[in-house]
């Protein structure tokens, strides 16, 4: 793998390090800025360091090279003073450089602002890894800040999600019932507007409750919640209702506390399921809103300069397990914010919406999506199956939960089939069945899996059939399950079909449905580096492709095998030459052809001056793609070998 030049890492839109060198020798002024710009940074430069305080009221900078000499002793511990104590902040990383006319003691600078010192420039590495190690401290300083915003985004969410809540709920503190926070359908319910029950002891706003507040104090500490029923009460306006309490313990602003769900009897005994369950959701789309854009923008910058550090000439051992550590935690996190975003999203579906060939989406969609598991797969999907109005992408969502909702359910593999047919012509229903041979569901969890966060599979965080529930229902069908323990499950997706249009000439006659958008080709991406994986997935879907990426050749092979099994094979590979830890394009592609000859190969990589680019065709690649990517190239090498 190759460093990414300046360019390259501006194209991607990574981070750069903004960097000041100060130094009043053209020379060596010039080496400093060159090393510092070989690493991908904004470099700048001053001759003085009245200049550099120019600079810094003027932009942010990030990191400061200075030369540490002799006859700069006093304006520079004059200048560090000035950055310690005065408004520029964040305060940049300081490196300071030791050539000729050092001070005595250079090293006692550390305690005077100083972050780093290279003693010479006779070595090269020595500055490389020092501004290594600056880009280190900035990126978890970066990191730290995103957190702290992160958290304070995720308080403020919480907090207007517990005021709007369906549910009437009080915070109390446990030490003297003092009620810390009310939501607005609690104080709907109790007769008076929230801010006036904060502050009150709830003694006072229930007298019926327990009758005095040293009652929470002499609660058994080991009992769980607590459901208090039968609570006659009357609001202020006189009218008389009937509670049931839970109560259960909670810690609010660090504080011990309760909370109290309150439920008029009647009205909770009485509410249908479906109202509870449409409550939920819109209390989970609520909270997807807002999570998903802070969580988005923070995981971006995270994200970029992850990977920019990522591929620098650094020692990697310890540091580069961690880093590819965080961009799996990243990789998870993406998923989740995808995922809330759909639920979020699906108020919108309808206007989305558009009639197409639920048939062959089927069958492209599905077809990609079990390239990993080791089910069977079978359809049954006839071919006049009438069309259907859908918004493509979150249906998409959707069906591909339930998919992948099957494969788990059989780990070691199983039959995984999908049928599609029209139950009723007045209305029209089409009833899309997903059904697997796994292990299958008792009725107590069948009754709980559109919950939102309920899942029975250790990390799993239940949203996947919670949307899919969302945005079935937003199309304005039903999401049904039938389960038996031992046997399998169905998931039935009923989908109203799209009305027929008629024409003035012809009464009966029905017009054709959209043709869904045509896939320009089908292309399996190998590379070892999971930012490059998503760029090149973006854009050659943006282009019309079908993408599907892996890591290694082990990983090409199975895909590549499966996807022809399936009857949907792919047009075109594109294989990165070397692979960290697993099977590269050299040893892949001579695989590929000794078991598909016809197979369509593109050969990635960063060295300029491998032999291989040179005879690729020798060895089996039908063209070569070198890093960093020209975009319009990859995209035109692509299309032009997938349509050959």
């Amino acid at each position: 793998m190759t460093r990414p030049g300046r360019e390259a890492v501006e194209s991607a839109g990574l981070y750069l390090v903004r960097t000041l060198v100060v130094d009043g020798d053209v020379a060596t002024r010039d080496l400093l800025v060159e090393a510092a710009g070989n690493r991908g940074h904004q470099v700048m430069a001053a001759r003085t360091l009245d200049e550099a305080v120019a600079h810094l009221s003027q932009q942010s900078i990030d990191c400061l090279v200075v030369k540490l000499r002799l006859a700069w002793t006093e304006p520079l511990e004059i200048f560090l003073r000035g950055l310690a104590t005065g408004t520029v902040s964040p305060r940049p990383q300081v490196v300071a450089v030791v050539l000729d006319d050092p001070p005595p003691r250079p090293a006692e600078w550390l305690t005077r602002g100083v972050d780093d010192i290279v003693m010479g420039l006779s070595r090269g590495h020595d500055l490389d890894l020092r501004l290594a190690v600056v880009e280190k401290r900035l990126a978890q300083r970066r990191r730290n800040e995103e957190g702290r915003l992160n958290a304070q985004a995720l308080g403020r969410n919480f907090e207007n999600l517990f005021r709007v809540a369906p549910a009437a709920v009080l915070v109390v503190a446990a030490r003297d019932g003092l009620v810390l926070e009310a939501s607005e359908a609690a104080g709907q319910l109790l007769g008076l507007p929230s801010h006036e029950i904060r502050d009150r002891f709830v003694s006072l706003l229930l007298p019926g409750l327990l009758g005095r507040d040293d009652v929470f104090q002499q609660w058994d500490e080991t009992a769980g919640p607590l459901r208090l029923r039968d609570l006659s009460h009357r609001r202020p306006d006189g009218s008389p209702c009937d509670f049931e309490v839970e109560v259960g313990r909670c810690f609010w602003s660090d504080r011990p506390s309760l909370w109290l769900r309150i439920e008029e009897v009647g009205a909770a005994r009485h509410a249908e399921a479906a109202r509870l369950r449409h409550a939920r959701l819109e209390a989970t789309r609520t909270v997807a809103a807002g999570a998903a854009s802070t969580f988005n923008d923070a995981l971006t910058a995270v994200r970029g300069n992850l990977d920019l550090l990522g591929k620098q000439n650094t020692p990697r051992g310890e540091t580069q397990d961690l880093l590819e550590n965080a961009m799996t935690a990243c990789e998870r996190a993406e998923l989740t914010i995808r995922t809330l975003a759909g639920l979020a999203r699906t108020g919108s579906v309808h206007a989305r919406r558009r009639r197409a060939d639920l048939r062959t989406l089927l069958n492209r969609w599905i077809s990609m999506a079990v390239l990993r598991g080791q089910a069977r797969l079978e359809f049954d999907i006839p071919h006049d199956l009438p069309p259907v109005e859908l918004d493509e992408a979150s249906l998409r969502e959707a069906l591909l939960s339930l998919v992948e909702n099957a494969e788990e359910a059989m780990p070691q593999g199983g039959l995984l089939k999908v049928s599609a047919s029209l139950l009723s012509s007045s209305p029209p229903i089409i009833a899309v069945e997903i059904t697997d041979s796994g292990e299958g569901m008792s009725p107590d969890i069948i009754g709980r899996i559109f919950d939102p966060y309920f899942s029975t599979r250790p990390g799993h965080q239940g949203l996947g059939l919670t949307q899919a529930l969302a945005i079935i229902t937003a199309h304005e069908g039903r999401l049904e399950v039938d389960s038996t323990p031992g046997t399998g499950t169905t998931f039935r997706a009923l989908l109203p079909a799209a009305e027929s249009r008629a024409t003035p000439t012809s009464p009966a006659s029905v017009a054709p449905a959209t043709p869904s958008p045509r896939s320009r080709g089908r292309i399996l991406v190998m590379d070892d580096d999971a930012g490059i994986r998503v760029i090149v997935e973006k854009i050659l879907s943006l282009q019309g492709f079908e993408v599907y990426t892996v890591r290694d050749g082990t990983e090409t092979i199975t895909a590549f095998r499966r996807a022809r099994d399936l009857g949907s094979p792919f047009d075109v590979v594109l294989l990165d030459l070397e692979v960290r830890g697993g099977m590269g394009g050299r040893e892949c592609i001579a695989r590929l052809r000794g078991e598909f000859p016809d197979v369509k190969a593109l050969l990635s990589t960063g060295f300029s001056d491998d032999l291989i680019l040179e005879n690729h065709r020798e060895h089996g690649f039908s063209g070569v793609l070198t890093k960093p990517f020209n975009m319009e190239r990859l995209v035109s090498t692509v299309s032009r070998l997938a349509e050959a």
